[in-house]
């Protein structure tokens, strides 16, 4: 279950406010001027950093002064030169609050712009160290970084349970609020079976008297969110309605976004199609053309969904490929993000086990010394230790050899196109149609093959076969949805497993992969004309088996080859 922007966006958003350094008494005037106006009017604040003389401060406003530097850099979109400044801050601070605040700007940058090696190494760096800081300032601080790196990171049960005993401790409203938000936003994204009604209202109403509208006004939007996955939408509808016109105030755009997806989402379950399609449209209409949320995503798809309801099919389909094309995108951050994390992670393992070696090597080395002012009858000693350390190196090479072999063993793919191979996808499809019998939900199929393909063998080569094969694998992925099952069966035949995919839309999605055929093979100007013809089947028809699928999608595809092929048939 995904909590929207609210339980991601919203709080990275926040970020650069709350992470807060810490307030010395003897601050002058205009340094602790120029820190509380830091996010509210960064070009004043620099302004008034302008008119000091850090040479003339004492070590503390120094401290206060680099880091308020640091932050001008990263709110004028100079994070190297953020970065650089709070590596030097947290090398030079005065106290150990100082360098634990630089550490947690580092860290929550480093999570930000996907350096997750150095997160991790931060993060060791930091965790040991919260219960030496002095003020709660610096905690405070320390703490929202740590948070905001387990969000980045999708670690929301690790950042629930993280946050869970912080909220029974003595610090400020303002980083409470913040707390509570993060924290129900990650038991949304996590355990959403364990957040009850009666714990937002009694967060809500611990910030009764936060005046940060924005923080107030997000907890409100979790809590739409909240009735909203509970199927409870009259009190979803209740709560939009009453905060809406507040958050159109803000300039978060992600708040106000979060509000105008959930309207447009509960207006659809309302049957109000017009409504549903006016607030989806201005959160498109509000974003830059490049950008991508959960916001946005959702407005497409109630865009597609208004379109289906009121039968016009070709805005629906327009309003589908632009749907499936940004959730696409989010989906390709979402696995490039994963893949880097998973790296840093195994680097980071590397480097403790090389640690691990090292610390066994050297001390065999001293133990060998020992043992060599000793008789020679503890020799033995020395050679056990020795084939000990052998044997720990052989088992750590064996069982990476054996890791490697399992990751091999599931690769299932189809060695030319990589695609599912048959088995791999009768497999997988069996197992998608059983679910689907569980969830009571519909399933389609399609099966294509390339028309006259053997001609194309016998006349141009086998080299222009597989050519044929690739570019026509290649158009149909452009087609796809994201958890539509792809796969070849053989020879130039193949499938294509659609949950939750009626025979009107596989139809569609049938016949925008024929056409991409055409028109892909058109752009590669290869000698040959290429071209496939679809059988498309669906379990409401047909039964829910993947055998009768695929006899009714033969049988439709039969009669594609027999009627002209390039053509798509439906079973009926």
């Amino acid at each position: 279950m995904k909590s929207g922007s609210l339980g991601a966006g919203i709080i990275i958003l926040l970020m650069a406010v709350l992470l807060t350094p810490v307030v010395y008494a003897d601050t002058n005037d205009t340094l602790e001027v120029a820190f509380k106006l830091r996010s509210a009017d960064p070009a004043e604040s620099s302004k008034l950093l302008g008119t000091l003389n850090r040479d003339s401060l004492t070590n503390a406003q120094r401290d206060k002064y680099d880091f308020l530097q640091a932050y001008s850099k990263y709110i004028n979109n100079d994070f190297e030169g953020a970065v650089a400044a709070l590596e030097q801050l947290a090398v030079n601070a005065s106290s150990m609050d100082m360098t634990m605040t630089a550490k947690s700007f580092l860290l929550a940058l480093s999570g930000g712009v996907q350096q997750w090696e150095r997160a991790f190494d931060l993060i060791e760096e930091i965790l040991p160290n919260i219960d030496k800081l002095e003020s709660i300032d610096a905690q405070e601080s320390v703490h929202i970084g740590i948070i905001n790196f387990y969000l980045q990171a999708d670690e929301h049960e690790m950042n629930a349970q993280y946050i869970k005993p912080l909220l029974n401790k003595p610090y400020g409203l303002r980083f409470k609020c913040n707390a509570y938000l993060q924290y129900f936003g990650s038991l949304l994204e996590s355990v959403p079976l364990t957040i009850t009604e009666q714990m937002f209202k009694e967060g809500i109403a611990e910030c009764t008297d936060l005046e940060e509208p924005v923080i107030k006004l997000a907890l409100q939007g979790m809590l739409a969110r909240f009735y909203f996955y509970s199927k409870d939408y009259d009190k979803a509808i209740a709560v939009i309605d009453r905060y809406l016109p507040a958050s159109e105030n803000l300039v978060y755009k992600a708040v106000v976004h979060e509000f105008y997806e959930l309207k447009s989402r509960l207006s659809v379950v309302d049957g109000d199609t017009k409504t549903a399609q006016f607030y989806a449209l201005k959160i498109i209409k509000d974003s830059p053309p490049d950008a991508i949320s959960i916001s946005i995503i959702e407005a497409h798809k109630v865009l597609y969904e208004v379109a289906q309801q009121e039968s016009r099919y070709k805005d629906a389909l327009f309003h589908f490929k632009n749907y499936f094309q940004a959730k696409s995108r989010n989906m390709n951050s979402e696995n490039a993000k994963m893949l880097a994390i998973q790296k840093a992670k195994q680097e980071l393992n590397d480097k403790s086990l090389q640690i691990s070696l090292l610390d066994k090597e050297n001390s065999l080395l001293k133990t060998q010394a020992l043992l060599a002012e000793q008789s020679a009858n503890n020799r033995t000693l020395v050679i056990f230790l020795m084939l000990l350390v052998l044997c720990f190196m052989g088992a750590w090479l064996y069982t990476r050899r054996v890791n490697y072999r399992v990751l091999q063993k599931m690769a299932r793919t189809d060695g030319l196109t990589g695609i599912a191979d048959r088995r791999y996808f009768t497999s997988a499809a069996n197992q998608i149609i059983e679910r689907a019998k569980l969830e009571n939900k519909v399933v389609g199929f399609i099966m294509f093959d390339l028309d006259d393909f053997k001609s194309i063998n016998d006349q141009y080569g086998h080299a222009a076969g597989d050519k044929a094969l690739t570019l026509c694998v290649e158009a149909v992925k452009k087609v796809l949805r994201e958890n539509d099952l792809f796969g070849r069966l053989g020879g130039e035949e193949f499938g294509i497993l659609l949950l939750s995919c009626d025979t009107s839309l596989a139809f569609i999605l049938a016949e925008e992969c024929r056409q991409k055929i055409v028109v892909l093979c058109e752009q590669e100007n290869i000698e040959y004309p290429l071209s496939a013809s679809f059988g498309i089947s669906c379990s409401d028809k047909c039964g829910l088996s993947f055998n009768s699928l695929f006899e009714c999608a033969d049988k439709a595809l039969y009669q594609a080859k027999h009627s002209g092929k390039n053509k798509v048939k439906a079973h009926h």
